[in-house]
Formats: structure tokens, sequence, C-alpha cells
């Protein structure tokens, strides 16, 4: 079973959340850096986690929280979908 930890030491997706960052920065986005997919896993879990869903739907609020702007490295207009 693929967990947070999987996730977050992924080397690969490391890689996509850092480049995706500097794209948006040369855009003159604000930070989209590690620890901003980390603070959006982070309240995904615990709102999901408040309303009472099971541990594993918390897992993947976080997993889908950590990796929502990967697709930033590709385009912004769409990312989530290119994500």
């Amino acid at each position: 079973m693929i967990t947070p930890r999987h996730i977050k030491e992924n080397k690969q997706i490391q890689t996509y959340i850092r480049r995706a960052d500097e794209t948006l920065a040369a855009m003159g986005y604000t930070e989209h850096s590690t620890a901003h997919v980390a603070r959006v896993a982070h309240f995904a879990e615990k709102i999901l986690a408040h309303l009472g869903y099971s541990q594993r739907t918390c897992q993947l609020a976080w997993i889908a929280g950590y990796m929502h702007d990967i697709g930033n490295v590709i385009n912004r207009i769409d990312h989530a979908q290119s994500g």
C-alpha cells in the first residue's frame, strides 16, 4: 500500500514539486515548494479526520494534497488535470 511516507520520499515526486515551484516562480507566482504542498497535505488530512473519514481516506487526502501542484511543471492552465 502506498503511504504518505512513500510519496514524501519518492525522488521523482520531489523533482516534480521542485521543478513546478521553479516554473511558477519564473511566472511570478508565490512559492509552491515542499513547504506549501506539505501544508496543503496536512490540512487535507486533518479536515477529513475531523469529518470522521477512515484513516486510509485521510491518508489519500494527504497524498492528493502533497501532489496537487505537480502539474504546474507542464502548464499552469489545467495543472490539476496534467498533475
